[in-house]
């Protein structure tokens, strides 16, 4: 379709024009621009002075964006002349762009009226019926441009789409024939044919126009390609299968049609040419090992899906282990077997076969951060902290490293290498602001551990910086400002905006507890750390327990408090304090 607005600027500057500028030689798209705004009515009147400026004055307007100021001056030039088609034109425009489409399309539809041949009133009359969702209306308009003019081929395919979004499919059909009679044979067109016969359930239709393509370049594979796509999706899956082995016969090491002939085979529940087909190809020394991943990948995916079968799994077993043989020590071998130890959930097994990998040269380091990712997960620190140092030598500049060596330092309490970690992560390039938001908190609670509360405060203000609703930064944030009794009033206000942002998180209501026990607003405290309790479901926590009891014992519940002293001692033996406190049965100085 056209772009108005483009033209607006080409008919304002038409207006601009002086006398020595009219007089030069015009294309033919500034003639035709020129007499839909310019022939300002249908009389001789064209010409007059007056009627040209007041026209000027209106097109100023418009393109100024005042839009009530342009109405008003058109209305009052068709009120001098009702049959000025121009301003009807304008304000067909100016109420489209307001999208007030029936005004546009009543004020359009005045303007072909008068002019009923004009390429641009009948453009934007088309636009408009797209909008308001009247495709057939649309496509109706978009066969009258073509009958004035016959040799602008996009306005028959701007039928056509038109016609295709009314569902009017076989219409659309007839439109894509007629631009074939004129423009000759060519792809796009079968294609898009191809699609709508399938829309009409017609097959037969669609593989017709499909061989055409065939009996014009016979040795075109893509071609075969769509023939056996449109059988797979009909359940055809012999006529597949003959369509795609048409491209091995051109391409013997094609890798879609490869994959596209084994995939027809498994659908129509020939799994041992399904495997002899994949197994040979993997065997076959001029299919790259690019090209055999390539095929495999799909595989994999389908492998993890619910529906796969035990066979599949050793099908892929088999395949994995031909590149294993066929490329020993490779790297892309070698990550091939681990990604389908990882889809498949072996991640204990994934770990070991990444941890070959990258004991090779080159490795890329999405394998490091696979390894990384999957060492997280197990929660295997120790391992996660020694890898992290490796691949730091291989990728000193990656700030992912740098992330999860301080994740791996802090769960290890190294807290003084988790700060150097991140702070270095956070001079490199990073990828994302997501990941510069979770190094700055992840400094910031180190900071705060350490007792750098300059830096810490600088790195949580620069995340919330990234983002004001960071839930987790409004937590930690307000949490070690309550530790440090420092401008509590600021810390109960993030932390209560934490637990709008995200509910029923033990930890966020557990903050808020604290932070209350801390003003010493205890009945209150206990209402949410009762709800943090709750919160923990199956995962308890011994510091919310430890301040479950502080809070009961400063409401005089001794008892309760002792008993819950005990349960966070029970779950995390290395809180001596705690010994302490049950032993006094009193709070610790």
């Amino acid at each position: 379709m056209r772009d108005f607005r483009s033209f607006l600027l080409i008919a304002i500057a038409l207006f601009a024009m002086t006398d020595t500028g009219f007089a030069q030689k015009k294309s033919k798209k500034e003639k035709k621009a020129e007499e839909a705004v310019t022939t300002a009515s249908g009389d001789n009147t064209v010409k007059s002075l007056t009627r040209e400026a007041l026209f000027i004055n209106a097109m100023q307007a418009k393109v100024l964006g005042n839009y009530n100021e342009a109405i008003l001056r058109f209305n009052a030039i068709i009120k001098e002349d009702p049959r000025n088609h121009a301003a009807y034109f304008q304000l067909g425009q100016i109420y489209y762009y307001l999208q007030q489409y029936d005004k546009a399309e009543l004020n359009t539809n005045t303007a072909l009226k008068y002019q009923p041949g004009n390429e641009w009133y009948n453009l934007l009359l088309a636009q408009i019926k797209a909008e308001k969702g009247d495709y057939a209306g649309a496509a109706d308009v978009y066969g009258v441009v073509s009958s004035y003019f016959p040799d602008e081929i996009e306005y028959y395919y701007d039928r056509a789409y038109m016609l295709s979004q009314a569902k009017k499919f076989k219409e659309a059909i007839a439109v894509y024939d007629a631009i074939e009679k004129k423009t000759g044979l060519q792809e796009e067109l079968i294609v898009q044919k191809e699609l709508l016969y399938m829309q009409l359930n017609d097959i037969n239709g669609a593989v017709k126009e499909v061989q055409k393509l065939i009996d014009s370049d016979p040795k075109e594979f893509r071609y075969y390609g769509y023939l056996g796509e449109i059988y797979e999706n009909n359940g055809k899956y012999d006529q597949a299968i003959k369509a795609y082995k048409e491209i091995l016969k051109i391409d013997p090491v094609n890798v879609m049609g490869i994959y596209s002939l084994a995939n027809a085979y498994e659908k129509a529940g020939k799994n041992k040419e399904h495997e002899s087909l994949l197994i040979q190809s993997f065997q076959n020394d001029s299919l790259g090992i690019d090209d055999k991943i390539q095929v495999l990948i799909p595989i994999i995916q389908k492998q993890a899906s619910p529906d796969s079968s035990q066979a599949n799994r050793a099908l892929l077993d088999k395949l994995s282990n031909i590149l294993l043989t066929l490329y020993p020590g490779d790297v892309k071998a070698l990550t091939v077997k681990a990604d389908i130890q990882y889809s498949l959930g072996e991640n204990n097994e994934a770990i070991e076969t990444y941890k070959a990998v990258v004991a090779q040269p080159e490795v890329p380091a999405t394998v490091w951060l696979q390894l990384f990712t999957l060492l997280s997960d197990t929660e295997r620190y120790d391992e996660l902290l020694d890898f992290t140092d490796k691949g730091l030598k291989a990728y000193p500049d990656d700030a992912i490293f740098y992330f999860f060596r301080g994740l791996a330092a802090t769960i290890k309490k190294d807290y003084p290498l988790a700060q150097r970690s991140y702070e270095t992560g956070l001079t490199k390039d990073l990828p994302t602001e997501a990941l510069r938001l979770q190094m700055l908190t992840g400094l910031g609670d180190i900071s705060s551990e350490l007792k750098d509360y300059a830096k810490a405060d600088s790195s949580y203000e620069k995340a919330l910086e990234i983002d004001p609703n960071s839930a987790i930064v409004l937590n930690n944030y307000a949490y070690f400002l309550c530790l440090r009794q420092e401008n509590i009033e600021r810390a109960e206000r993030m932390s209560k905006k934490s637990n709008l942002l995200v509910e029923n998180n033990p930890a966020y209501l557990d903050t808020y507890a604290w932070i209350l026990y801390h003003k010493g607003a205890y009945n209150e405290a206990l209402k949410w750390i009762e709800k943090a309790v709750k919160a923990m479901d199956n995962a308890p926590s011994a510091e919310i327990l430890d301040h479950y009891g502080d809070i009961l014992f400063k409401l005089e519940k001794v008892d309760n408090a002792v008993y819950y002293w005990e349960k966070a001692l029970e779950l995390d033996g290395s809180r001596d304090y705690l010994k302490e406190k049950i032993r006094k049965r009193s709070l610790n100085d």
